[in-house]
C-alpha cells in the first residue's frame, strides 16, 4: 500500500463511518486494539469499530510516520479526539496493518 492510500485510509477513520471502513478488510480477517479481544470476521470487526465510535464524538489523525513495506504498514500518529462526554483529549497511536492483496487480513492499534 502506498504513504496516499495510508493518508486515505486515516481520513476515513477520522469520519467514523463504519461503512467507510469494513470494506478495507478481507471476509477472515482480524482487528485488535491493545490487550483486548480479537475480532475475527467482518461482522466482528463492525461491531469492535462501532463499539470503538460509539465512545467518541469526534478524531482527528495526524500522521507522523508511515512506513510502507510489501504486505506491512506501519503507521505513528497523534490522536487528537472528543469522547462521549465532551472532553478533549490526546493520545499515540501506533498502527499495524497486514495485507493480503488489497485487503487488510490484521489490524493492531496500541496506545
Amino acid at each position: 500500500m502506498s504513504e496516499t492510500w495510508v493518508r486515505g485510509f486515516l481520513s476515513r477513520l477520522d469520519q467514523m463511518s463504519p461503512d467507510d471502513i469494513v470494506p478495507d478488510f478481507a471476509e477472515d480477517a482480524c482487528f485488535r486494539i491493545g490487550n483486548g479481544a480479537i475480532a475475527v470476521g467482518l461482522q466482528s470487526i463492525r461491531h469492535a469499530i462501532e463499539g470503538r465510535f460509539g465512545r467518541l464524538r469526534s478524531t482527528r489523525r495526524e500522521a507522523r510516520v508511515i512506513s510502507c513495506y510489501p504486505g506491512t504498514v506501519m503507521i505513528e500518529a497523534d490522536v487528537y479526539y472528543v469522547d462521549d462526554q465532551g472532553n478533549n483529549g490526546s493520545l499515540v497511536e501506533a498502527t499495524i496493518l497486514h495485507f493480503e492483496g488489497d485487503r487488510i487480513v490484521d489490524y493492531r492499534v496500541f496506545y
